[in-house]
């Protein structure tokens, strides 16, 4: 279970980071 709740929290960790960086990437700020 808590392997499973790690696993989940690094893979939501890179994808939010990943957004962040397409986001700062971009001139326009949308949302």
């Amino acid at each position: 279970m808590l392997g499973i709740v790690s696993r989940l929290e690094a893979c939501s960790l890179c994808i939010f980071s990943c957004v962040f960086l397409l986001t700062e990437n971009r001139d326009d700020k949308s949302w």
